[in-house]
């Protein structure tokens, strides 16, 4: 789908807006690490990814029935003909553009020009704690950026009320294009009595368990985070399951995992997983890092990061089943070398090859 001039013209001027913050924009402010500005109605707010020059950019043109766009500017290097470009909140896969023929350049900058792939992408943007890109350069170098989403939420809704669009229903879309509507607003920005509230509903019998660990205090250091960052979820008709933070590093979240059984709402106990390193072989650890939970399939996924740019550690996943967490698959790199990603990261163990036969594979 092509951009007409005019469309052009708006984005350069969105572009311009963000490149002049503070000096050329008719309004602009700083939410954490995001930056938003407006400039005669059209507004961005852009971040610096965390390993690299690349921005990440949300904007959205004066119109009143504009959607939002988002974009990619500094790429590095020249995409590879055939790469996908994979979109990863929380650790989790959330949306995949199969080829660069799905981001549309203008200005030196990377639309998303999938439309499918923006609503799956979306919603996820404003209530994750961060997002991963990977990609393939056209010399069959292996790239990750990584970003932090935190202030994205507030300002995109400071965006809306600049715009007085606020409550408004919402869109994404390709530059030109009329864009598809959101399934649903965005989420109201918390409050610390929300915070407040969701943490005094956890079961009193998990929070004294999880309080009384030393490293695990993130709950009185930063009440909100830990309030966000809580997920629940129900495993099956008596067992309810609890991922609640410990601590945040620059690019990890560490997690104690419980599962509570309302039949025996005194007994608890974190549970412990099943996790592997060179160094000490197969092993277990009472935490995850960086877990997401599909209720779906009744899975947990953690994507644990040797270092920022993800080219090395851990990708295991565990399944519930009527004997508890069980481990399904474990995906392990160790070498910090810049030559796998996530998705390349060897299949150390899989249950339905390795689980049956009682024979997990030595790591690699």
């Amino acid at each position: 789908m092509r951009a007409t001039a005019r469309t052009t013209t708006v984005l350069i001027c969105i572009i311009a807006a963000m490149a002049g913050l503070g000096k050329r924009a008719e309004a602009a402010q700083v939410f954490k690490v995001w930056q938003a500005a407006c400039d005669k109605g059209s507004c961005a707010a852009e971040t610096k990814s965390l390993s690299g020059p690349t921005l990440l950019r949300i904007s959205r043109s004066a119109s009143s029935s504009a959607p939002w766009h988002v974009s990619l500017h500094g790429l590095e290097g020249q995409l590879a003909k055939d790469t996908q470009i994979a979109f990863w909140l929380n650790g989790t896969p959330a949306a995949r553009l199969e080829s660069p023929a799905a981001l549309q350049i203008i200005a030196g900058n990377h639309f998303v020009a999938d439309e499918n792939a923006l609503v799956a992408l979306f919603p996820g943007l404003r209530a994750g704690r961060r997002l991963a890109i990977t990609y393939r350069q056209e010399r069959g170098a292996r790239q990750s950026l990584s970003f932090s989403l935190n202030g994205l939420s507030s300002a995109l809704a400071w965006i809306s009320d600049q715009q007085r669009r606020s409550g408004t229903q919402e869109a994404v879309g390709a530059p030109g294009a009329q864009g598809r509507k959101l399934a649903q607003n965005a989420r109201p920005r918390a409050t610390r009595k929300s915070a407040a509230n969701r943490t005094s509903a956890l079961p009193e019998a998990i929070m004294k368990v999880h309080g009384a660990v030393a490293e695990c205090d993130l709950s009185e250091r930063q009440p909100k985070l830990f309030a966000e960052g809580t997920v629940r979820g129900s495993l099956d008709d008596n067992n309810l399951l609890f991922m609640l933070p410990c601590f945040v590093g620059a690019y990890n979240m560490v997690f104690r995992i419980y599962v509570h059984d309302k039949r025996y709402p005194n007994d608890v106990r974190p549970e412990y997983f099943a996790a592997y390193s060179d160094r000490r072989g197969w092993f277990g650890k009472p935490d995850l890092i960086n877990p997401a939970f599909d209720p779906a399939t009744k899975t947990i996924t953690a994507r644990e990061l040797g270092r920022g740019i993800g080219d090395c550690g851990s990708l295991p996943s565990y399944r519930w089943t009527a004997d508890g967490l069980r481990l399904v698959s474990y995906r392990y790199w160790a070498k910090c070398d810049g030559t796998h990603l996530p998705d390349d990261w060897p299949v150390i163990y899989d249950f339905e090859k390795d689980g049956r036969a009682g024979r997990p594979r030595r790591g690699r």
